[in-house]
């Protein structure tokens, strides 16, 4: 066989794990969750059909998936990570930040 399809959130690209929902559907806690279904290209960012309520336009994502992308397109969010990473690397070989 070969290798196992993992679904991930399309932000983090963290592994979503079908234990953990089931888990929260059987005892939900108000207000709280895991896993969400968000928006790859928020309502708010356009017009055309990728930015609706189309299959193609939603998926499972974290909490903090969706905590980190907001208002932005998945592109923009993507975008947004690799300059922080870039930042981030660039001020630790400097020495001008250390790690957490």
């Amino acid at each position: 066989g070969g290798p196992e399809k993992v679904s991930r959130c399309p932000v983090t690209l963290d592994p979503l794990d079908f234990e953990v929902l089931a888990q929260e559907v059987a005892d939900p806690t108000h207000g709280k969750s895991a896993y969400q279904v968000g928006h790859l290209n928020p309502l708010k960012a356009g017009e055309s059909s990728e930015f609706r309520h189309h299959r193609a336009n939603i998926s499972w994502i974290t909490a903090d998936g969706n905590r980190i992308q907001g208002h932005l397109t998945l592109s923009e969010t993507r975008k947004l990570l690799l300059r922080i990473s870039a930042n981030y690397d660039a001020l630790l070989k400097t020495g001008e930040i250390t790690q957490p």
